[in-house]
C-alpha cells in the first residue's frame, strides 16, 4: 500500500509525458515479473483509467466500461460485490453522480453497524444467519461500487486529456493514503476492542467522511448524468 501511495505522483511526473500504448504495453511485460508486480501498478492504474475516456468520448459507453472495469476489480475478491456492480451505470444515467455517491456512502456507514449488530444477534447456527450475512455483504458491495464506479466520470469530466494522467495519479495515491490509515485502524480497533465495535466507530467515521464530503462538494458543481447542470 506504501507503495501506492509515494510513487504514484512522481511516476507521473517521470512517465506522464511518454506515449501512453507503449507505456501501457511496456508495463504489461513488467507485469510478468512477480517481484516487481506492485510497484508497477501505479504508472499503469492511473495510466490506464485515463486512457479509457480518450478511447470512449461517448458518456454511456464510458459508464459501461467502468462498470466493466469495476467488475472485473470485484470478481477477484467477493463474487456479492461484482453482481453489485451491474446497476450502477443505469443509475447514473439519471441520477447525478454527487446524489449517487453520498447516498451510497451514508448507507455504507450505517450498514457496517447494522449489520453486525444483526449478525451479532443472530447464532451461526441458525438458518437464517447465512442469508443475512449475503445480503449484507451484497448491500455493503453495492454501496462500495455506486460510490467508486463514478469517481472515473467526476475525474474525466475535471480535467482535459493532457491532464488526466496526473488526475488519476492523484486519486489513485489519495484513495490508497486513506486505505492505508483505515486498514490497520480497523485490525487495531478489532484486536484492542472487539469486531463488533470497530464496525460501530468504522461506521461513524464513514458517516463523518460523507459529512465533510457533501460540505466540500457543492450542489452547483454537479452535473447530472444527462450533462445538463
Amino acid at each position: 500500500m506504501v507503495a501506492y501511495v509515494t510513487p504514484a505522483p512522481v511516476a507521473n511526473v517521470l512517465l506522464g509525458g511518454l506515449p501512453r500504448r507503449g507505456l501501457l504495453r511496456t508495463h504489461d511485460l513488467v507485469h510478468a515479473l512477480v517481484f516487481v508486480l506492485q510497484p508497477a501498478s501505479v504508472a499503469f492504474t492511473p495510466t490506464f483509467h485515463a486512457t479509457i475516456p480518450d478511447i470512449l468520448p461517448d458518456e454511456r459507453r464510458y459508464a459501461h466500461a467502468l462498470k466493466l472495469s469495476r467488475l472485473t476489480m470485484n470478481l477477484e475478491n467477493i463474487a456479492s460485490p461484482a453482481l453489485a456492480d451491474l446497476e450502477p451505470p443505469r443509475l447514473l444515467y439519471r441520477t447525478p453522480e454527487r446524489k449517487v455517491m453520498l447516498t451510497s456512502g451514508s448507507a455504507l456507514g450505517l450498514a457496517l453497524p447494522v449489520g453486525t449488530a444483526i449478525l451479532a444477534l443472530t447464532p451461526e447456527s441458525e438458518a437464517e444467519f447465512w442469508p443475512i450475512c449475503l445480503g449484507w455483504m451484497t448491500t455493503t458491495g453495492f454501496a462500495s461500487s455506486t460510490i467508486l464506479t463514478p469517481t472515473g466520470r467526476l475525474l474525466r469530466r475535471s480535467a482535459g486529456a493532457s491532464e488526466r494522467p496526473a488526475l488519476f495519479a492523484a486519486q489513485f495515491a489519495l484513495s490508497h493514503g486513506c486505505w492505508l490509515v483505515t486498514y490497520p485502524l480497523s485490525g487495531w480497533l478489532g484486536a484492542r476492542l472487539a469486531m463488533a465495535t470497530a464496525a460501530v466507530l468504522l461506521g461513524l467515521l464513514a458517516t463523518l467522511l460523507v459529512a465533510a464530503t457533501a460540505w466540500l462538494w457543492p450542489r452547483w458543481r454537479t452535473d447530472p448524468a444527462s450533462g445538463d447542470a
